[in-house]
């Protein structure tokens, strides 16, 4: 308990488990919003975009 105090008392923040753990589940389980100009763009930039969201990069594989 005065750990978490000295924590606290430094700046940092102090979650129970319990509340990093209902935190991380819901992070985990939720899928971004995509932005609202995602129709303006054409077939093969939403793919590209997709790929990019997905961690993709232009590097060319042989």
């Amino acid at each position: 308990m005065a750990a978490g105090v000295g924590m606290v008392a430094s700046g940092d923040a102090l979650l129970a488990p319990s509340i990093t753990r209902r935190l991380i589940e819901e992070f985990a389980n939720s899928r971004p919003a995509l932005p609202a100009q995602i129709d303006e763009l054409t077939p093969r930039e939403l793919e590209i975009f997709l790929l990019v969201a997905r961690g993709m990069s232009n590097a060319v594989y042989l």
